[in-house]
């Protein structure tokens, strides 16, 4: 899928939003089912987010907090399952990581533009 094709898809649907505390979240499970990926897929990046906010002492421990905040839904089995609440910033910042890596592994992307690259090349007249 190009990179045109998973922005617009973005911009287009929008992931399930619910409001608490007269704060806009999206949780986890629905985050998995919007993107097309296993939940615990989901958990494990938005812990490797977590340890890359608390090791940036620019970010830290309490900026991850007021982005993403545990909690948890009875699963098919009736325990107990872990879940996140996250912030508008905290979605964008677990989207970016998907749409970013589903861009990059893209032979559409490839074969369409050409590698990636660290320089901008000049526009072709």
């Amino acid at each position: 899928m190009s990179w045109v094709k998973i922005m617009s898809a973005l911009a287009t649907i929008n992931p399930v939003v619910i409001v608490k505390d007269n704060q806009a979240f999206a949780n986890s499970c629905d985050v998995a089912e919007f993107f097309e990926k296993e939940h615990g897929h989901v958990l494990r990046d938005i812990g490797n987010l977590e340890f890359a906010m608390k090791t940036n002492p620019d970010l830290g421990a309490s900026r991850f907090a007021k982005l993403f905040r545990a909690t948890g839904y009875m699963g098919g089995n009736g325990q107990l399952r872990p879940s996140f609440d996250m912030t508008r910033q905290g979605f964008t910042m677990l989207a970016m990581r998907f749409t970013v890596s589903k861009v990059l592994d893209s032979n559409e992307t490839y074969a369409y533009n050409g590698p990636i690259s660290a320089e901008p090349s000049a526009p072709s007249i």
